[in-house]
Protein backbone atom coordinates (compact mmCIF):
# COMPACT_ATOMS: atom_id res chain seq x y z
CA UNK A 1 0.00 0.00 0.00
CA UNK A 2 1.49 3.55 -0.58
CA UNK A 3 2.41 5.33 2.13
CA UNK A 4 1.27 8.99 2.30
CA UNK A 5 2.18 11.87 4.70
CA UNK A 6 0.05 14.96 4.91
CA UNK A 7 1.61 18.43 6.59
CA UNK A 8 0.42 21.92 5.63
CA UNK A 9 -1.54 21.40 3.35
CA UNK A 10 0.91 19.26 1.06
CA UNK A 11 0.71 15.19 0.74
CA UNK A 12 3.74 13.54 0.27
CA UNK A 13 4.29 10.00 -0.54
CA UNK A 14 7.24 8.33 1.11
CA UNK A 15 6.42 4.82 0.05
CA UNK A 16 9.45 4.17 -2.02
CA UNK A 17 11.87 6.21 0.26
CA UNK A 18 14.29 4.67 2.20
CA UNK A 19 16.33 8.11 3.83
CA UNK A 20 16.21 8.21 7.50
CA UNK A 21 13.90 11.12 6.71
CA UNK A 22 11.84 8.57 4.95
CA UNK A 23 11.60 5.92 7.36
CA UNK A 24 10.54 7.96 10.05
CA UNK A 25 7.60 9.35 8.01
CA UNK A 26 6.52 5.65 7.74
CA UNK A 27 5.51 5.90 11.43
CA UNK A 28 3.60 8.83 10.32
CA UNK A 29 1.27 7.06 7.28
CA UNK A 30 -2.29 8.46 7.29
CA UNK A 31 -1.72 11.34 9.87
CA UNK A 32 -1.55 14.96 8.73
CA UNK A 33 1.63 16.35 10.75
CA UNK A 34 1.27 19.85 10.43
CA UNK A 35 2.06 20.27 13.60
CA UNK A 36 5.92 19.16 13.72
CA UNK A 37 6.42 21.22 10.95
CA UNK A 38 5.24 24.67 12.35
CA UNK A 39 6.24 26.33 9.41
CA UNK A 40 5.25 30.19 10.71
CA UNK A 41 8.61 29.87 12.56
CA UNK A 42 10.30 30.72 9.55
CA UNK A 43 9.87 34.04 9.93
CA UNK A 44 12.29 34.21 12.64
CA UNK A 45 15.23 36.09 10.51
CA UNK A 46 17.95 33.88 11.74
CA UNK A 47 16.18 30.86 10.49
CA UNK A 48 15.70 32.42 7.26
CA UNK A 49 19.73 32.16 6.52
CA UNK A 50 18.75 28.59 6.58
CA UNK A 51 16.00 28.52 4.40
CA UNK A 52 16.13 28.31 0.20
CA UNK A 53 16.62 31.58 -1.37
CA UNK A 54 13.29 31.87 -3.10
CA UNK A 55 11.80 31.42 0.87
CA UNK A 56 13.70 33.37 2.54
CA UNK A 57 13.48 36.65 -0.57
CA UNK A 58 9.82 35.88 -0.01
CA UNK A 59 9.55 36.47 3.32
CA UNK A 60 11.69 39.30 3.70
CA UNK A 61 9.43 41.28 1.20
CA UNK A 62 6.13 40.30 3.34
CA UNK A 63 7.39 39.92 6.74
CA UNK A 64 8.58 42.88 8.69
CA UNK A 65 11.73 41.51 11.03
CA UNK A 66 11.17 43.31 14.35
CA UNK A 67 7.85 42.33 14.57
CA UNK A 68 8.45 39.04 13.79
CA UNK A 69 11.50 38.61 16.11
CA UNK A 70 8.83 40.08 19.20
CA UNK A 71 6.34 37.58 17.45
CA UNK A 72 8.72 34.60 18.17
CA UNK A 73 9.87 36.01 21.77
CA UNK A 74 6.07 35.85 22.29
CA UNK A 75 5.53 33.00 21.24
CA UNK A 76 8.66 31.21 23.05
CA UNK A 77 7.03 32.86 26.34
CA UNK A 78 3.44 32.20 26.20
CA UNK A 79 2.92 28.62 24.63
CA UNK A 80 2.93 25.70 26.37
CA UNK A 81 2.87 22.92 23.31
CA UNK A 82 5.92 24.80 21.67
CA UNK A 83 9.12 24.62 23.65
CA UNK A 84 12.72 24.37 23.91
CA UNK A 85 15.94 26.19 21.72
CA UNK A 86 16.91 29.86 22.26
CA UNK A 87 15.32 32.40 20.70
CA UNK A 88 17.54 32.06 17.14
CA UNK A 89 16.24 27.83 17.30
CA UNK A 90 12.58 27.69 18.91
CA UNK A 91 11.00 25.60 18.68
CA UNK A 92 12.46 22.61 19.44
CA UNK A 93 9.45 20.65 20.51
CA UNK A 94 6.45 20.32 19.34
CA UNK A 95 3.23 18.65 20.12
CA UNK A 96 3.05 14.83 18.79
CA UNK A 97 0.84 14.41 15.42
CA UNK A 98 -1.31 11.38 16.98
CA UNK A 99 -2.04 13.28 20.27
CA UNK A 100 -1.88 17.24 19.42
CA UNK A 101 -2.65 18.76 22.74
CA UNK A 102 0.41 16.67 24.46
CA UNK A 103 3.85 18.18 23.65
CA UNK A 104 7.46 16.56 23.50
CA UNK A 105 8.07 15.18 19.85
CA UNK A 106 11.16 16.65 17.70
CA UNK A 107 10.17 19.80 15.56
CA UNK A 108 11.56 19.26 11.78
CA UNK A 109 10.83 23.00 10.38
CA UNK A 110 14.25 22.19 8.54
CA UNK A 111 13.50 19.09 6.88
CA UNK A 112 10.50 20.98 5.54
CA UNK A 113 12.36 20.50 2.03
CA UNK A 114 12.54 16.74 2.08
CA UNK A 115 8.68 16.56 2.62
CA UNK A 116 8.15 18.66 -0.27
CA UNK A 117 10.47 16.76 -2.02
CA UNK A 118 8.02 13.78 -2.47
CA UNK A 119 5.23 15.97 -2.69
CA UNK A 120 2.30 14.43 -4.94
CA UNK A 121 -0.38 16.63 -4.16
CA UNK A 122 -2.19 18.50 -1.99
CA UNK A 123 -4.90 18.19 1.42
CA UNK A 124 -8.53 18.34 0.56
CA UNK A 125 -10.52 19.54 3.42
CA UNK A 126 -14.64 20.24 3.47
CA UNK A 127 -15.69 23.63 4.37
CA UNK A 128 -18.02 22.50 6.81
CA UNK A 129 -14.71 21.48 9.21
CA UNK A 130 -14.01 25.09 8.64
CA UNK A 131 -16.79 26.91 9.38
CA UNK A 132 -17.64 24.44 12.28
CA UNK A 133 -14.58 22.94 14.15
CA UNK A 134 -12.47 26.20 13.00
CA UNK A 135 -14.01 29.31 13.85
CA UNK A 136 -13.06 30.47 17.46
CA UNK A 137 -10.07 32.59 17.84
CA UNK A 138 -8.18 29.86 19.67
CA UNK A 139 -8.71 27.23 16.14
CA UNK A 140 -9.01 30.02 14.05
CA UNK A 141 -8.99 28.97 9.96
CA UNK A 142 -10.44 31.08 6.94
CA UNK A 143 -10.63 30.50 2.94
CA UNK A 144 -9.13 32.81 0.50
CA UNK A 145 -9.80 31.50 -3.18
CA UNK A 146 -10.75 28.08 -2.40
CA UNK A 147 -7.17 27.76 0.26
CA UNK A 148 -7.52 27.24 3.82
CA UNK A 149 -5.03 28.50 6.20
CA UNK A 150 -4.74 28.38 9.66
CA UNK A 151 -3.98 31.58 11.28
CA UNK A 152 -4.90 30.04 14.82
CA UNK A 153 -1.34 30.67 16.20
CA UNK A 154 -0.72 34.17 14.44
CA UNK A 155 -4.15 35.61 16.08
CA UNK A 156 -3.20 34.56 19.56
CA UNK A 157 0.24 35.96 19.46
CA UNK A 158 -0.71 38.83 17.08
CA UNK A 159 -3.31 40.17 19.56
CA UNK A 160 -4.84 39.74 22.88
CA UNK A 161 -7.52 38.44 24.44
CA UNK A 162 -10.11 41.06 25.84
CA UNK A 163 -11.94 40.81 29.21
CA UNK A 164 -14.89 42.72 30.74
CA UNK A 165 -15.67 42.97 34.52
CA UNK A 166 -13.12 39.03 34.71
CA UNK A 167 -15.35 37.88 31.72
CA UNK A 168 -13.18 36.57 28.45
CA UNK A 169 -14.69 38.92 25.23
CA UNK A 170 -15.11 37.12 22.18
CA UNK A 171 -13.42 40.01 20.27
CA UNK A 172 -9.82 40.83 20.64
CA UNK A 173 -7.59 44.08 20.44
CA UNK A 174 -4.37 44.14 18.32
CA UNK A 175 -0.47 43.70 19.59
CA UNK A 176 0.89 45.94 17.15
CA UNK A 177 4.26 44.83 18.16
CA UNK A 178 4.36 41.02 17.27
CA UNK A 179 1.76 41.84 14.12
CA UNK A 180 4.40 41.23 11.02
CA UNK A 181 1.72 41.11 8.51
CA UNK A 182 -0.23 44.24 7.57
CA UNK A 183 -2.92 45.70 10.10
CA UNK A 184 -5.76 45.42 7.85
CA UNK A 185 -4.98 41.80 6.98
CA UNK A 186 -4.18 41.15 10.56
CA UNK A 187 -7.57 42.42 11.35
CA UNK A 188 -9.34 40.83 8.73
CA UNK A 189 -8.29 37.36 10.43
CA UNK A 190 -9.11 38.07 13.59
CA UNK A 191 -12.87 39.00 12.60
CA UNK A 192 -13.86 36.03 10.51
CA UNK A 193 -12.47 33.15 12.08
CA UNK A 194 -13.91 29.78 10.32
CA UNK A 195 -15.03 32.14 7.37
CA UNK A 196 -14.85 32.57 3.26
CA UNK A 197 -12.76 35.95 3.50
CA UNK A 198 -12.30 36.18 -0.05
CA UNK A 199 -14.31 39.14 -1.22
CA UNK A 200 -12.64 41.14 1.82
CA UNK A 201 -9.46 40.40 1.39
CA UNK A 202 -9.70 41.22 -2.97
CA UNK A 203 -11.16 44.23 -1.23
CA UNK A 204 -7.75 45.47 0.60
CA UNK A 205 -6.70 46.73 -2.15
CA UNK A 206 -2.94 45.71 -0.38
CA UNK A 207 0.22 46.63 -2.52
CA UNK A 208 1.21 43.46 -3.68
CA UNK A 209 -2.12 41.09 -3.16
CA UNK A 210 -0.79 38.13 -5.00
CA UNK A 211 2.99 38.31 -2.94
CA UNK A 212 0.80 37.90 0.43
CA UNK A 213 -1.08 35.25 -1.17
CA UNK A 214 2.46 33.66 -1.69
CA UNK A 215 3.68 34.01 1.67
CA UNK A 216 0.12 32.96 3.44
CA UNK A 217 1.15 29.96 1.37
CA UNK A 218 4.60 29.56 2.79
CA UNK A 219 3.43 30.21 6.59
CA UNK A 220 -0.15 29.55 7.35
CA UNK A 221 -1.49 26.71 4.32
CA UNK A 222 -3.40 23.45 5.28
CA UNK A 223 -5.10 22.72 2.30
CA UNK A 224 -7.58 23.47 -0.72
CA UNK A 225 -11.65 22.80 -0.27
CA UNK A 226 -13.49 20.32 -2.01
CA UNK A 227 -14.67 22.97 -4.89
CA UNK A 228 -11.37 23.80 -6.07
CA UNK A 229 -11.25 22.49 -9.93
CA UNK A 230 -8.25 20.11 -9.61
CA UNK A 231 -10.26 16.36 -9.48
CA UNK A 232 -7.53 14.60 -7.94
CA UNK A 233 -5.31 18.04 -6.11
CA UNK A 234 -2.67 17.04 -7.95
CA UNK A 235 -1.21 20.50 -8.14
CA UNK A 236 2.68 20.03 -9.04
CA UNK A 237 2.83 16.42 -9.09
CA UNK A 238 5.94 14.31 -10.52
CA UNK A 239 5.63 14.73 -14.01
CA UNK A 240 8.28 12.22 -14.99
CA UNK A 241 6.00 9.93 -12.62
CA UNK A 242 3.20 10.93 -14.64
CA UNK A 243 4.48 10.23 -18.27
CA UNK A 244 6.64 7.14 -17.40
CA UNK A 245 3.27 5.44 -15.70
CA UNK A 246 1.26 7.11 -19.04
CA UNK A 247 3.97 5.66 -21.49
CA UNK A 248 3.28 2.34 -19.84
CA UNK A 249 -0.83 2.23 -19.63
CA UNK A 250 -0.27 3.24 -23.18
CA UNK A 251 2.30 0.62 -24.51
CA UNK A 252 0.24 -1.89 -22.94
CA UNK A 253 -3.69 -0.60 -24.16
CA UNK A 254 -1.43 -0.47 -27.59
CA UNK A 255 -0.75 -4.46 -27.89
CA UNK A 256 -3.40 -5.67 -26.49
CA UNK A 257 -5.82 -3.52 -28.96
CA UNK A 258 -3.71 -4.62 -31.76
CA UNK A 259 -3.75 -8.04 -30.73
CA UNK A 260 -7.58 -8.22 -30.35
CA UNK A 261 -7.69 -6.81 -33.70
CA UNK A 262 -5.69 -9.44 -34.93
CA UNK A 263 -8.03 -12.15 -33.22
CA UNK A 264 -10.58 -10.44 -35.01
CA UNK A 265 -9.10 -10.68 -38.51
CA UNK A 266 -8.17 -14.63 -37.67
CA UNK A 267 -11.29 -15.50 -36.76
CA UNK A 268 -13.19 -13.83 -39.84
CA UNK A 269 -10.81 -15.90 -42.04
CA UNK A 270 -11.53 -19.01 -40.52
CA UNK A 271 -15.31 -18.06 -40.09
CA UNK A 272 -15.13 -17.54 -44.45
CA UNK A 273 -12.92 -20.70 -44.91
CA UNK A 274 -15.11 -22.77 -43.44
CA UNK A 275 -18.38 -21.07 -44.98
CA UNK A 276 -16.62 -21.31 -48.47
CA UNK A 277 -16.27 -24.86 -47.74
CA UNK A 278 -19.67 -25.38 -46.69
CA UNK A 279 -21.22 -23.85 -49.48
CA UNK A 280 -18.70 -26.02 -51.89
CA UNK A 281 -20.31 -29.01 -49.71
CA UNK A 282 -23.77 -28.23 -50.25
CA UNK A 283 -23.30 -27.56 -53.83
CA UNK A 284 -21.35 -31.08 -54.36
CA UNK A 285 -23.77 -33.35 -51.81
CA UNK A 286 -26.49 -35.18 -53.09
CA UNK A 287 -30.26 -33.93 -52.27
CA UNK A 288 -31.14 -37.46 -50.85
CA UNK A 289 -27.83 -38.81 -49.25
CA UNK A 290 -28.08 -41.19 -46.53
CA UNK A 291 -25.69 -41.60 -43.66
CA UNK A 292 -26.12 -45.48 -42.00
CA UNK A 293 -24.26 -45.85 -38.35
CA UNK A 294 -24.00 -49.48 -37.05
CA UNK A 295 -22.56 -49.61 -34.01
CA UNK A 296 -21.19 -52.54 -32.83
CA UNK A 297 -20.43 -54.28 -28.82
CA UNK A 298 -18.27 -57.90 -29.18
CA UNK A 299 -21.13 -58.78 -32.41
CA UNK A 300 -20.68 -62.04 -33.73
CA UNK A 301 -19.22 -62.41 -37.69
CA UNK A 302 -22.43 -63.61 -38.72
CA UNK A 303 -24.52 -61.07 -37.35
CA UNK A 304 -22.08 -58.17 -38.79
CA UNK A 305 -22.20 -60.86 -42.50
CA UNK A 306 -26.24 -59.96 -42.05
CA UNK A 307 -26.53 -56.48 -41.14
CA UNK A 308 -24.14 -55.08 -43.93
CA UNK A 309 -25.11 -57.49 -46.47
CA UNK A 310 -28.76 -56.07 -45.51
CA UNK A 311 -27.74 -52.70 -46.06
CA UNK A 312 -25.87 -53.75 -49.56
CA UNK A 313 -29.23 -54.81 -50.24
CA UNK A 314 -30.86 -51.49 -50.01
CA UNK A 315 -32.52 -50.33 -53.24
CA UNK A 316 -30.76 -46.35 -52.18
CA UNK A 317 -27.92 -45.90 -54.69
CA UNK A 318 -24.34 -46.50 -53.15
CA UNK A 319 -23.20 -43.23 -54.53
CA UNK A 320 -25.46 -41.54 -52.34
CA UNK A 321 -24.81 -43.85 -49.35
CA UNK A 322 -21.87 -43.45 -46.34
CA UNK A 323 -22.09 -46.52 -44.06
CA UNK A 324 -20.55 -45.93 -40.63
CA UNK A 325 -19.54 -48.93 -38.13
CA UNK A 326 -18.74 -47.92 -35.16
CA UNK A 327 -16.20 -50.56 -33.21
CA UNK A 328 -16.21 -50.61 -29.47
CA UNK A 329 -12.35 -51.26 -29.56
CA UNK A 330 -12.57 -55.19 -29.10
CA UNK A 331 -9.89 -56.08 -31.88
CA UNK A 332 -11.96 -59.04 -32.89
CA UNK A 333 -14.64 -57.01 -33.73
CA UNK A 334 -12.44 -55.00 -35.64
CA UNK A 335 -10.96 -57.76 -37.59
CA UNK A 336 -14.66 -59.34 -38.30
CA UNK A 337 -15.82 -55.21 -39.53
CA UNK A 338 -12.58 -55.69 -42.01
CA UNK A 339 -13.07 -59.04 -43.15
CA UNK A 340 -16.97 -58.30 -44.11
CA UNK A 341 -15.63 -55.11 -45.88
CA UNK A 342 -13.12 -56.12 -48.06
CA UNK A 343 -15.65 -58.95 -49.55
CA UNK A 344 -18.35 -56.21 -50.12
CA UNK A 345 -17.44 -55.92 -53.64
CA UNK A 346 -16.73 -52.12 -53.48
CA UNK A 347 -13.97 -50.40 -55.09
CA UNK A 348 -13.87 -47.72 -52.38
CA UNK A 349 -11.42 -48.20 -49.28
CA UNK A 350 -12.62 -48.50 -45.69
CA UNK A 351 -11.39 -45.50 -43.84
CA UNK A 352 -10.46 -45.85 -40.52
CA UNK A 353 -11.03 -43.20 -37.17
CA UNK A 354 -9.72 -43.51 -33.64
CA UNK A 355 -11.71 -42.20 -30.37
CA UNK A 356 -9.68 -42.51 -27.56
CA UNK A 357 -10.61 -41.47 -23.88
CA UNK A 358 -12.82 -43.19 -21.24
CA UNK A 359 -10.46 -46.39 -20.08
CA UNK A 360 -12.18 -48.12 -23.88
CA UNK A 361 -10.65 -51.88 -24.35
CA UNK A 362 -7.29 -51.52 -26.20
CA UNK A 363 -6.94 -47.36 -25.43
CA UNK A 364 -9.51 -46.50 -27.80
CA UNK A 365 -12.50 -46.92 -29.71
CA UNK A 366 -12.38 -47.47 -33.66
CA UNK A 367 -14.66 -46.85 -36.42
CA UNK A 368 -14.76 -47.50 -40.15
CA UNK A 369 -16.62 -45.39 -42.41
CA UNK A 370 -17.16 -46.43 -46.67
Amino acid sequence: SRKFVAANGIVSDFTLSQSSFGRMMHGYIGYDISSVFPLISQINPEMREMLPSSTATLLSKCVTNNEAEQFIEHWRSESTLYSGGNTDSFPERCPFPQSPQTSGADCLTSSWPQFLNSKVGVFKINITEVTERHASPTTSWVIIDDHVYDVSMYVTYASDQVVHNGTVDTSRTLRKETMFLPENLTRLFISNPGQDISTQFHALSLKDESLYKQCMDTLFLRGTTLTTKSPFACANTNIVAWVTFGLYFLVVFVRFAVAEIYAQVRARRVVLAVDEDNAASLEQAPSNSVLVVVPCFNEPIETLTRTIQGIARSAHPDSQTLLWVINDGNPDVLESILRVLSHSGHASDPKFYGAYGGGDVGGGSFSAAR
